[in-house]
């Protein structure tokens, strides 16, 4: 078993090390290592496009097979371009209560002729 020494050091010392210790450990567990954003050149496969929305392998295929994203097929291999997985996050994306509010004045106004509806 390690031996155990109490050392007495000043309070700013202290934090510097704390903070040197907790860096070291998120390095170390790769916890702030985000995938790199893709270029919109760039294509995924599907590993690099799982890794990148941090879902599993088969949710990809899943998505490919109920024609949820699109995809390049070139024989058995499945590309995906940035540009349709940016659609198909888009597609999902809940909006807020303001987007909410701007489209159904957007719609009264469109629809009655009403105007400033709020």
């Amino acid at each position: 078993m390690d031996k155990i020494e109490i050392v007495s050091l000043p309070v700013e010392q202290l934090k510097s090390l704390i903070i040197e210790c907790i860096s070291i450990s998120f390095k170390d567990l790769k916890l702030f290592n985000a995938p790199p954003i893709a270029s919109t050149d760039q294509l995924f496969t599907v590993k690099s496009l799982a890794v990148y929305l941090n879902v599993s392998v088969p949710t990809i295929r899943s998505l490919v097979k109920s024609n949820s994203i699109a995809c390049v097929r070139t024989k058995k291999l499945l590309y995906f371009k940035h540009e349709d997985v940016q659609a198909y996050l888009q597609a999902y994306r809940y909006k807020s209560q303001s987007e909410i509010e701007i489209m159904s004045n957007e719609y009264l106004k469109k629809k009655r002729g009403c105007k400033g509806h709020k």
